[in-house]
């Protein structure tokens, strides 16, 4: 990062030289050809206006320079050095050849940890390896990583037993892990995983019936008032 460090001084100082110099001077002998030829008179706010203007331009430029200067000195893959989202790419290099260790490697720098948690998370989701998880440097992280690839490979694997093997003594997430499941499968019969939340279970029928224009699914309701309402928008 350090060795661009010459480039975004020249770069400053162009651009510094470029709004408080050539551009005043080009504006001056502008308006003083116009003031000339056409007896225009330039009013002090008018110049004010044009120094403002030039003010803000020069903080813009300045701070998309800087954005510049910072993202050019993070790390990444050397197969990604032509790619613009060199962190995505990455994260896909450490997928294509299964090694997480090039999130590691990357992005090994406390600094970067950041960096390091997604190219870890987007490995563990791609590869449905939740070992990846456990590398994550924010503790509080490593719980939500493990329970989204337990949901994807339920998913994939159209096995809803594997939320009872992740979540068994969690009995939130193993509610919202069932409820996931039967949406994302689009699978009324695995409400039946809810009965254990009757309330959860009934909205999960109703929801259903919604979706696919099936007012039998409401006859699964257990909760009278709403098999009614269930009933009433088919």
């Amino acid at each position: 990062m350090l060795e661009l460090l010459p480039i975004f001084i020249v770069y400053s100082l162009i651009v510094i030289y470029a709004y408080y110099v050539f551009l005043p001077c080009l504006v001056v002998s502008v308006l003083t050809y116009v003031a000339a030829k056409y007896s225009f008179k330039v009013n002090a706010p008018f110049i004010l206006s044009l120094i403002i203007f030039g003010i803000i331009s020069l903080l813009g430029t300045l701070l998309a320079a800087g954005i510049i200067f910072v993202s050019a000195g993070v790390p990444y893959h050397p197969d990604c050095k032509n790619q613009s989202d060199k962190l995505t790419c990455t994260s896909a290099a450490a997928v294509e050849k299964n090694d997480v260790s090039i999130c590691e490697k990357t992005y090994a720098d406390k600094k970067w940890e950041s960096k390091l948690e997604y190219c870890l998370l987007y490995f563990a989701h791609k590869t449905l390896n939740d070992a990846a998880c456990d590398k994550i440097p924010e503790e509080s992280r490593i719980s939500n990583c493990h329970y989204e690839v337990a949901f994807k490979n339920a998913v994939l694997r159209n096995d809803v037993s594997i939320c009872q093997t992740y979540f068994k003594d969690n009995d939130k997430e193993l509610q919202v892990c069932y409820s996931r499941f039967a949406n994302e499968t689009n699978n009324d019969a695995a409400c039946e995983n809810l009965s254990a939340w009757p309330r959860s279970r009934d909205w999960c029928y109703s929801d259903f019936a919604t979706r696919k224009k099936d007012a039998s699914l409401c006859e699964n309701i257990s909760d009278t008032a709403l098999k009614e309402k269930c009933r009433s928008r088919r």
